[in-house]
């Protein structure tokens, strides 16, 4: 099943650990900070998108790497079962103390 660009992250089983480990990444790919709340601010595809490329200044090599990892994102979640995103999420939840 494909992501649509306007699903909300944390509908999708995003949590706020993923979106840590999301945001360190786009951080990595784009050699630049971001700020902490990202995908609190912008927690659809579409709007995550949008932000990146009015505020950052990106050239075209930069948003079509940006775009390749957001579709890699994409994919990778497409392609979780559902079993498989319960087993992740039971991995991170037990990494966490409450």
């Amino acid at each position: 099943e494909q992501i649509g660009s306007r699903e909300r992250f944390f509908d999708l089983g995003l949590d706020s650990l993923m979106a840590i480990e999301l945001k360190q990444q786009l951080e990595q790919g784009l050699g630049r900070t971001l700020r902490a709340t990202l995908m609190f601010d912008y927690p659809m595809v579409e709007a995550l998108t949008d932000y990146l490329l009015e505020h950052l200044d990106l050239n075209q090599e930069q948003e079509d790497a940006m775009e390749a990892e957001i579709n890699q994102f994409e994919a990778e979640i497409a392609s979780l079962s559902e079993a498989e995103a319960e087993e992740m999420l039971l991995k991170e939840l037990e990494k966490t103390d409450f």
